[in-house]
């Protein structure tokens, strides 16, 4: 994203709205940095590429919190 990161974007909208439900998706998995904010942030999260069922299921389960 050019003007902030997802991780930035995902502040930017807890402080806004704290009860807000949100999803990641990244494709960054590999790089250690990615990991230890995705460890951290403690939000569900899947990894591109992914299968359509997968994404299905996380917003489910996600929906039900």
């Amino acid at each position: 994203m050019p003007v902030m990161d997802g991780f930035e974007l995902i502040d930017k909208i807890i402080s806004q709205k704290p009860d807000q439900k949100i999803i990641l998706m990244t494709g960054f998995i590999y790089e250690k940095h990615i990991r230890e904010k995705l460890e951290k942030c403690d939000i569900p999260y899947f990894t591109k590429p992914t299968k359509l069922e997968d994404i299905w299921e996380l917003i489910s389960k996600k929906l039900k919190d």
